[in-house]
């Protein structure tokens, strides 16, 4: 099933360790198309923080159900890995690890 999503915005976010751009999307069912994630098969409410990770970062499920850490802005969150962001195929070539 191609994903479809409902909106995209780019934050650029800094952790300790990797500079990231996070892009955001939808895996609500009510979503035009809201696809399920690939690490449940589950539909996620927008208001859960939830990340889909490009794929070097995604490793193949082994991150999948775990939680990162996000900083950026003088604050953080938890948020946790639900999907992949196939590098070939959808994020750019300079966030594509």
């Amino acid at each position: 099933m191609k994903k479809q999503f409902c909106s995209c915005a780019f934050f650029l976010l800094f952790s300790n360790q990797t500079k990231a751009t996070l892009t955001v999307n939808s895996f609500e069912e009510s979503c035009d198309g809201g696809a399920q994630s690939e690490c449940d098969n589950q539909n996620h409410s927008d208001d859960d923080p939830i990340v889909a990770l490009s794929t070097g970062w995604y490793n193949k499920v082994s991150r999948c159900l775990n939680y990162i850490t996000i900083y950026g802005n003088g604050r953080t969150v938890k948020a946790k890995v639900v999907d992949e962001c196939d590098s070939t195929m959808g994020c750019d070539a300079d966030h594509d690890f």
